[in-house]
């Protein structure tokens, strides 16, 4: 397993899908970026595992006030493929924070973004 860059990550994810390509690229261009802190489940988990984390965290997430993009088709992803073995990385920058799945492969799979503060604690 090795680490793997933001602009490894942004060489993944093809501009012209969308918003949350846009966002996620944005994120990974920032010249702040920075590599999160080790995320829960070190290394390569299912897909299940992560879903099972990252679904009560999501519903939690959403009633905060927080931006989310892309976690509704991240976690349809994860339940999709349940024994996929996946190992997620952390990358945050200008008050987000991008969440990206790699297959064992190392090949990008999912990514989902969220502003690290509620829109009232923003202000």
């Amino acid at each position: 397993m090795t680490e793997i860059s933001p602009a490894g990550l942004a060489r993944q994810i093809d501009p012209e899908t969308g918003e949350v390509a846009q966002v996620a690229l944005t994120l990974l261009a920032h010249e702040g970026v920075q590599r999160a802190v080790p995320v829960l489940g070190g290394g390569f988990q299912p897909a299940e595992y992560w879903l099972g984390v990252y679904q009560p965290r999501y519903a939690f997430i959403s009633g905060t006030g927080r931006e989310t993009f892309g976690f509704d088709a991240l976690l349809e992803l994860l339940a999709a493929a349940p024994e996929r073995m996946l190992r997620i990385e952390g990358f945050h920058a200008a008050q987000k924070i991008g969440l990206f799945w790699l297959g064992e492969d190392e090949k990008l799979v999912g990514f989902a973004v969220m502003s690290m503060f509620g829109r009232s604690e923003a202000e």
